[in-house]
């Protein structure tokens, strides 16, 4: 019994002749049926059973038969869709290898007809007494490819059939981006002799391949005869042509002196059609990437350390400049929303100064070189370094955080032998030590004095044992996104003259946890006027005549969420609790004798009666009750209210659902 089989190829270059370096074998599980001469469907097998591309039918007796590939093996969607026969070098020869001839052919149309081999003869005459058998018998069997299992010297194992495979372009060019912006636009031209490499694989079977070219004068390149399928274009200058590289794919390089603005990978995908404008952009020069951080540490690590670390987030907007630092400037950039930056600078400089101009609302934390070698300088807060051609450097970042918020300045008027008082609040994203200090000047009269006490519920009152607290010159932890509130209490004397003037400078000197940040010294002004007194003025004999002044400050807390008690807007959802209180002073030196309070509900809220109103200190001699009318509470008060006495009432709302 005899054998028939052997090799079904891609014919790249179309010679009719299989070149292991430039074609490809067919694609595992194509069809390939064996018929005899008269059209008898001897057997069928498919290419892969032995060897990639390759096939072989056994066992079968001498005769005349013939190989093909039937047509629905080329229709649209199979395996060689659109596939045709190479040139038919010498369909009758059978005894060639594949390195040397193929034989397939069609009668018609591959998708019609199906492509196939001509007939061919396997027999042998019996050897004579003392001789050996005669007949056709190949000279060229692939036997290191196919296992024969008659081992049949007759057998044919050279029967190959060459396909070309539908093939496309896939083009584009190498250029000089001038502005760096990576489009290539008209005025910009193509970089010479640059190597750009093919690599990748048509199909499931056969091994990832590189192919190379150069750019032409004008930076074009081309790749023809490229199959179906995915692969990736590669700038990678330091390659040769034809390609030799000890990796494939290889690692994107860029000419000397180049650097890319676009990436040296593409992914491309071929289908049925040409791939044109696949560019690659690159510019002369040097590539400083960085960042602009905010250093405020509040998802972890260490704030104002001039290092990003966790989650510290970018700033965006923030100008950054490239410069040699004695005028001439290379390259201006903003930051981008995740406040990432890219810089381009000539390959002629030499000494390179990177330097951030810090966002409104902002100081300076530090600096980071990357991979520079160079030094931070944070009086200028830049980066300097000595620049190398066509290199890119990274992690060129800069540190900042949002200022310390110290607010507000107050102005206000009071009587003689009277108090005010001054709330202020302090606050950082950035952990540290503040201390508060105080300075005064600008009064006529003797007397004046003043105290900052700690407001520890930020709700701009001295509450209890706040007036146990004065701050003045105690270094003070504050946390991340931490807050001081304090209150300055002044005194005017009772000899201080109409308009008399005291200004109390309150400086809070913040020293940052981390080193990296300088100190920081933020300063806020209380200007207390001595109004005019009435005439005649208040005696310890004739106490009920002078200038009385009622005074109001209204606060709120969410029961609900237990808030702290403040005079500032609160959060709430539907539903919470909501305590207002309000508290009054009479802060002139005349009493008050017909002291009413009421106040109103918010929109959308209910007064609630559990717990009911109530008047939560009331002054010695004094009576009050209070009164819900609709969404209104009056605190109806008897007695009179001396000068300097005060009091506080409160009531509850329930925001609606």
């Amino acid at each position: 019994s005899y054998s028939i089989g052997d090799f079904v190829f891609a014919d790249i270059d179309e010679n009719g002749m299989y070149d292991p370096l430039i074609d490809y074998t067919a694609p595992d599980g194509v069809v390939v049926n064996l018929y005899k001469a008269d059209g008898t469907l001897v057997s069928g097998t498919t290419t892969g059973t032995e060897e990639p591309g390759r096939f072989v039918f056994s066992l079968l007796a001498s005769g005349d038969y013939y190989v093909e590939i039937p047509a629905s093996e080329f229709q649209d969607g199979a395996l060689l869709e659109k596939w045709g026969p190479s040139i038919l070098t010498d369909p009758t020869d059978s005894d060639n290898n594949e390195t040397g001839d193929q034989h397939a052919y069609t009668a018609g149309t591959p998708i019609n007809n199906g492509i196939r081999t001509a007939v061919i003869t396997v027999s042998a005459n019996p050897a004579p007494p003392g001789g050996v058998p005669s007949g056709n018998e190949p000279v060229g069997d692939n036997v290191a490819f196919i296992t024969d299992p008659t081992a049949d010297d007759f057998s044919n194992l050279t029967l190959d059939m060459g396909l070309i495979p539908d093939m496309y372009e896939v083009s584009g060019m190498v250029w000089k981006d001038i502005n760096n912006n990576g489009i290539r636009e008209n005025s910009e031209l193509g970089i010479p002799n640059v190597t750009v490499v093919l690599a990748g694989s048509p199909y499931a079977g056969v091994p990832v391949r590189c192919l190379s070219v150069d750019t032409d004068a004008n930076g074009f390149y081309k790749f023809s005869r490229v199959l179906t399928g995915d692969y990736q274009l590669i700038e990678a200058d330091s390659e040769n042509v034809p390609f030799d590289g000890a990796s494939c794919p290889p690692t994107g390089s860029d000419p000397a002196t180049y650097v890319s603005t676009t990436s040296n990978v593409r992914n491309i995908t071929v289908h049925e059609t040409n791939i044109q404008r696949q560019d690659f952009g690159d510019y002369n020069g040097i590539v400083i990437h960085g960042t602009v951080f905010d250093d405020n540490g509040l998802s972890g690590g260490t704030s104002a350390n001039g290092i990003q670390e966790s989650s510290e987030v970018g700033i965006g907007g923030v100008k950054v400049v490239a410069s040699n630092g004695t005028g001439t400037v290379y390259d201006s950039t903003r930051t981008a929303t995740d406040g990432s930056y890219t810089l381009f600078v000539p390959g002629t400089a030499t000494t390179v100064v990177v330097q951030e101009t810090n966002a409104t609302g902002y100081v300076t934390t530090g600096g980071q070189v990357g991979n520079t070698g160079g030094a931070y300088t944070a009086i200028s807060d830049s980066v300097t370094f000595n620049a190398t051609s066509a290199t890119t450097y990274t992690e060129v970042d800069f540190g900042d955080v949002r200022k310390i918020v110290f607010e507000p300045d107050h102005q206000s008027e009071v009587l003689p032998g009277n108090v005010a008082f001054y709330a202020h609040q302090f606050s950082t994203l950035s952990a540290g030590t503040v201390k508060f200090t105080t300075t005064a000047d600008s009064n006529i009269a003797a007397g004046w004095s003043h105290v900052i006490y700690r407001d520890s519920n930020c709700d701009g009152i001295l509450n209890g044992s706040e007036i146990n607290a004065p701050l003045e010159g105690i270094n003070l932890g504050v946390g991340v996104n931490g807050r001081w509130c304090v209150v300055n209490k002044v005194y005017a004397p009772a000899n201080a003259p109409a308009s008399d003037k005291y200004h109390v400078v309150i400086n809070a000197n913040f020293e940052y946890s981390a080193t990296a940040a300088s100190t920081l010294d933020m300063k806020v002004t209380d200007t207390t006027i001595v109004a005019g007194t009435v005439s005649p003025t208040t005696s310890a004999a004739n106490p009920e005549v002078g200038a009385s002044r009622l005074k109001l400050h209204k606060t709120v807390q969410n029961v609900t969420q237990n808030t702290d008690e403040s005079s500032r807007l609160n959060s709430a959802n539907p539903g919470d609790s909501l305590k207002y209180r309000i508290y009054f002073r009479n802060t002139g030196t005349g009493q008050i004798d017909d002291l009413k309070i009421d106040d109103t509900a918010p929109a959308f809220t209910s007064i609630q009666t559990t717990p009911a109103p109530s008047c939560d200190v009331t002054p010695t001699g004094m009576t009050c009750a209070p009164v819900i009318t609709g969404q209104s509470v009056k605190w109806v008060f008897t007695g009179l209210l001396p000068g300097g006495a005060s009091g506080e009432v409160s009531y509850q709302v329930k925001i609606d659902q």
